[in-house]
């Protein structure tokens, strides 16, 4: 869903501000010009610092406050005591700049330009998680100002590749940057640099593209850690020859809660999730049969009732005469782990649509062209039907771009916002995340159905 608020109508008290320390305060949503727009006030030669607000005004678009910004810093770029006429610099750095924007503006991940010789950092929402403290002073001002601790040793090299016209990527760079408290702390990130060029064809910028991995690496680590000490806590266990549980294993029945007659024969098996339980009983079955090593894995309930993965180790004991006397094992606790690596499959998938993502709209300039390209690609990342932008307009909202399989009708165009019931009106326009994973039975069921919806994820940004 794309954000009404640009070009919207509001209303505000009479006051006055200064812009760029309001673009630095975060709060871009509130600026708004008198009726006259900054262009024209540009082009008089008169750049006010304070505007006056008015009943009647008009907001911003947030790609057009930060390239007047960026063109303002980049004023710098003349020669010394040269006089650049404020408009010029603006037509100069306006076009490839908003079309960037646009782009980093689209994407759901954290994205940061540096733009010009004093790599001046313009993100987008996302990249706040990144900045943490640092925003919203480190909007609008040169990386070197930023990010001081790392600039000359990780920022600068990998900034003179992209405006060089080399594009990089880095998995799990380190660096060690300050915290609130101002200690260092070491961080984490994927990151893929690329030269951003401007309208003579001159690389003017770079475009940096990022996840924060760091949570990712302390889990890992912390998993590694959590697996050697559980690693020999389960069970431990014995069969006969042919791999029948005859004998009792108070450890196997104190973790999954089996009495002994649970256990016996193939009893085990029940204690094994229902989704594993074919596969736990071949494998057991085939290593008999086989007379071989036993090393597989699977869920296995635990004592809290909930399900752990389970690593099962086994091998025969032989007697003298070299015939199966009987089998013993155990199972480790490899839940951690497991948990870990799904978590890391996860975040690579999150990062790998991220980068393909940016390179898709890296070349389009219209937020519709954009908007298209990015439900194309998210429908199938997310496994959904159908996903589509649309703007709230009144009571109505209307749907501009969607991508969607054969298996749902489509639902471009104007649509009453009350047809799908009050309480997930009120809910979208309070900008909550809205989950219905069964549209039936709720507000709106009907209208849900005749539209082929039958679950639903939807957020408004307001």
């Amino acid at each position: 869903m794309t954000n009404p608020i640009s070009r919207d109508t509001t209303k505000a008290s009479r006051s006055s501000f200064d812009l760029p320390r309001t673009i630095r305060r975060g709060e871009l949503r509130t600026i708004v010009p008198l009726a006259d727009s900054i262009y024209e006030m540009e082009k008089r030669g008169d750049f006010p610092r304070r505007f006056a607000l008015s009943p009647r005004c008009v907001v911003w678009d947030l790609a057009e406050v930060m390239a007047w910004l960026s063109a303002r810093r980049l004023l710098s770029e003349t020669e010394p005591g040269a006089r650049t006429h404020p408009d010029v610099r603006l037509r100069r750095t306006r076009p490839s700049l908003r079309t960037t924007i646009d782009l980093i503006l689209a994407m759901p991940g954290p994205a940061n330009i540096l733009w010009g010789p004093e790599h001046v950092q313009l993100y987008n929402d996302a990249y706040i998680a990144i900045a943490k403290d640092r925003h919203p002073t480190l909007l609008g001002r040169p990386a070197a100002e930023g990010w001081p601790e790392v600039h000359a040793e990780v920022l600068a090299p990998l900034m003179e590749g992209a405006f060089a016209g080399r594009s990089t990527r880095l998995a799990e760079l380190s660096v060690q940057l300050r915290g609130p408290d101002g200690r260092l702390e070491e961080r984490a990130f994927d990151t893929t640099w690329s030269p951003i060029r401007d309208d003579a064809g001159r690389v003017g910028g770079a475009l940096e593209i990022l996840v924060e991995v760091t949570d990712r690496r302390r889990a890992q680590a912390a998993a590694r850690e959590s697996e050697a000490r559980l690693r020999l806590v389960q069970t431990a266990w014995e069969t006969d020859a042919d791999g029948v549980v005859v004998a009792d294993s108070p450890s196997w029945r104190a973790y999954t809660g089996q009495t002994l007659e649970e256990l016996l024969g193939y009893g085990w098996l029940d204690a094994v999730h229902p989704d594993d339980r074919a596969y736990a009983e071949r494998q057991w079955r085939e290593a008999v049969a086989a007379r071989g090593l036993v090393d597989a894995e699977f869920r296995l309930r635990a004592p809290d009732g909930n399900w752990r993965w389970t690593n099962v180790r086994a091998t025969p004991v032989l007697d003298r005469e070299g015939r199966i006397e009987k089998w013993v094992g155990m199972n480790i606790d490899i839940d951690a782990r497991k948990r870990a690596e799904e978590a890391v499959r996860a975040s690579e998938k999150r990062y790998r649509f991220r980068v393909e993502l940016g390179d898709a709209v890296r070349g389009l300039a219209s937020p519709s062209e954009i908007m298209a390209a990015v439900a194309e690609r998210l429908g199938p990342h997310l496994g959904v039907d159908q996903a589509s932008y649309y703007e709230i307009e009144g009571e109505r909202f209307v749907v501009s771009e969607e991508w969607r399989t054969g298996a749902v009708p489509g639902i471009l165009g104007s649509h009453r916002l009350a047809d799908f019931g009050p309480s997930h009106e009120a809910r979208l326009r309070a900008g909550e995340v809205i989950r219905l994973d069964d549209t039936r039975g709720v507000d709106g069921s009907d209208t849900f159905a005749a539209a082929g919806i039958a679950a639903l994820l939807e957020r408004a940004s307001v």
